[in-house]
């Protein structure tokens, strides 16, 4: 662990239906006290789901609750702020907008986050306080107000991990009349659940393939559940430790059915804020108790912005670092596998585009990040994998399936980068006329992408032959107007020579330099 001074940050989950805040002060050992943990409905999801925008109130209602976050955290010495939006925010088609107002408005970098992104860190933030042996799995669930994350693990490793696109404001807007605030029917909610099947369907059948011992529930909606279940046979509130039956949940459940909004708010643990959308809620988990049986349930107050904190505490120590960056490279692995790309040619483009990188920061090109190298590390890896669908136009097969796949450890702005530069390792160059999706980043973000994408074009060129003929690649600039590539060669390549003079033209535009290219055999 890096020897510096206590660090005070603020972790944001910025969710669908409420904002969070974890302050904590992280010494230089990696210990932490916890200053303060916040939470605020913002209800951010209602009415998007079905407009596919966040509507200006409730913008208006996130930017308020996030400036008396920042105001509190920063009274109490934060310096550092890490920001993460999840389902209400990835979904809608103004989410720029709300992160554009958000860095404006309070100086905060949100990162939008994927639903596997979310479960992840769900994951990271519950198994840190759940203490499980490594043959003791348990079942993670959480139900947000936009998506449900699903998690199977122990203290070790996760075996199956999915998010769904149900949520417990989701629902309520699907199949919930607003000006109906009465009790709710077994046929009313025997739709919402047939609704909430119909959409996770798959993940629900193949919550029986893994072994699990128990439940944990890390979000409100299931703190709510479990509380009155629990209260049913204890006249005292739930603990950590205390556990309740997927039985006494379903009488829980219809206690709530049986009563109007005005009198839910009056149940233990349900306030006004949640009486209206707990229904919706309770039909996700009700599907999910109906799949897996009568398995002990508790909760835990952990969840995503815990998770934020892991990551942080990883970020500090090198060996921890290190496994995370290889958690990422694994996940990029995995999706290159699926897509059958030949990884041998794969992994010699990646390393000729990070000597290509590491020589273009030693003679400045390019100013040295390290976030930046591994953004085209990633990105050289997968370059060919929109093979797997056609060869012709690969290149935007390759963003597609980077743009969907859901990598995990990455932010949406990472994959969107990667998938970027992926798209234009070969013709056409970026032009913000003829790619939305280039167009749609900002003016620095395009810039990386034009640089790296270069860089990765050179190296392709470099393996025409998918030979590994080029061995080494060094650049040396003349004066401010001109930059001389000599390349290393195990044997004659004309074929790789004719290639890589095709890109002086495009190198040049980008770096506006002239390039010249010497091979040494």
């Amino acid at each position: 662990m890096a020897d510096t001074p206590a660090t005070t940050v603020a972790f944001f989950d910025i969710g669908t239906n409420s904002m969070r805040m974890l302050l904590c002060r992280i010494e230089s050992d990696g210990s932490y006290v916890t200053l303060t943990d916040q939470k605020e409905s913002i209800r951010l999801g209602e009415g998007e789901f079905q407009a596919g925008r966040i509507t200006e109130e409730a913008i208006q209602r996130a930017l308020t609750v996030g400036h008396q976050f920042v105001e509190m955290a920063k009274t109490l010495g934060a310096t550092e702020f890490r920001a993460v939006a999840t389902s209400a925010t990835r979904e809608a088609t103004n989410r720029d907008e709300l992160v554009q107002r958000f860095q404006e408005t309070l100086g905060i970098d949100i990162h939008v986050i994927s639903g596997m992104e979310e479960a992840r860190l769900i994951y990271m933030g519950v198994i840190s306080e759940a203490k499980l042996d490594n043959s003791d799995n348990a079942l993670l669930v959480d139900i947000g107000g936009g998506s449900t994350e699903m998690i199977i693990g122990n203290q070790q490793q996760h075996l199956f991990m999915r998010s769904v696109k149900v949520g417990a404001i989701r629902m309520t807007n699907q199949f919930c009349d607003p000006k109906d605030t009465g009790p709710v029917s077994e046929k009313q909610f025997e739709k919402i659940k047939a609704g909430v099947r119909n959409e996770a369907i798959r993940t629900l059948s193949k919550l029986k393939q893994f072994p699990f011992t128990r439940v944990i529930g890390s979000s409100g909606t299931i703190q709510v559940l479990v509380e009155l279940a629990h209260r049913l046979n204890a006249d005292q509130p739930v603990g950590k430790d205390d556990r309740v039956t997927a039985a006494q949940v379903r009488l829980a459940i219809r206690q709530i059915l049986a009563l109007s909004q005005q009198e839910r708010i009056n149940l233990p643990a349900l306030n006004a804020r949640r009486a209206d959308i707990i229904v919706g809620g309770a039909a996700i988990f009700e599907c999910i108790l109906d799949e897996i049986g009568d398995v002990p349930i508790s909760i835990s107050d952990r969840g995503l912005r815990d998770g934020l904190l892991v990551d942080y505490l990883h970020s500090l120590d090198d060996e921890q670092s290190e496994k995370d960056h290889n958690y990422r490279r694994e996940s990029v692995m995995r999706l290159g596998r699926v897509c059958r790309f030949n990884e041998e040619h794969a992994q010699h483009i990646t390393d000729l585009s990070l000597k290509l990188y590491d020589s273009a920061v030693k003679s400045k090109l390019i100013k040295a990040d390290d976030w930046m190298r591994e953004l085209l590390e990633h990105a050289a890896m997968l370059h060919d994998i929109g093979k797997f669908i056609s060869y012709s136009g690969h290149g935007a097969h390759a963003y597609y399936l980077i743009r969907n796949a859901e990598l995990l450890g990455f932010d949406d702005l990472e994959v969107e980068l990667i998938a970027n530069i992926a798209q234009f390792h070969k013709k056409p160059y970026p032009k913000k006329k003829k790619h939305p999706n280039y167009a749609a980043l900002s003016k620095q973000h395009r810039m990386i992408v034009k640089q790296l994408c270069m860089l990765l074009r050179l190296a392709e060129s470099l393996d025409r032959t998918h030979k590994a003929i080029v061995t080494g690649v060094v650049f040396v600039t003349k004066g401010k107007s001109k930059v001389k590539l000599t390349v290393s060669t195990s044997e004659s390549c004309p074929l790789e020579e004719m290639a890589v003079n095709t890109q002086i033209k495009a190198f040049a535009k980008t770096f506006k330099r002239e390039l010249s290219i010497v091979f040494v055999c």
